[in-house]
């Protein structure tokens, strides 16, 4: 769990600020360069991620939620409901929205 808590929490928003550093924010306000940016980075990381890990499921993946499938459920609601929430109510939100 610390794991997971590091990587969502730390290590995923520096990976994303990095990103928008280097690569997307140098192509604000070109439509077809950012998109095919997006493409190419979404490819590098399938790669990189299939050469690490291969193309199999990992029987040794840690577990974050236990099997119980109405905890599952509920955990899956709160994350439906938060990005809800952000989506609705933020600033963020609103210009996700109006990106999309």
């Amino acid at each position: 769990p610390l794991a997971a808590a590091v990587t969502l929490c730390v290590l995923a928003p520096a990976f994303g600020l990095l990103l928008d550093l280097a690569v997307f924010r140098p192509l604000a306000g070109e439509t077809v360069p950012a998109l095919v940016a997006s493409l190419g980075v979404f490819v590098l990381l399938v790669g990189v991620a299939t050469l690490l890990w291969g193309t199999g499921a990992r029987s040794d993946a840690p577990r974050i939620l236990p099997e119980d499938p109405w905890i599952q459920l509920a955990a899956t609601l709160a994350l439906a409901l938060a990005v809800a929430a952000v989506t609705r109510w933020t600033r963020f939100g609103r210009e996700l929205r109006a990106v999309v």
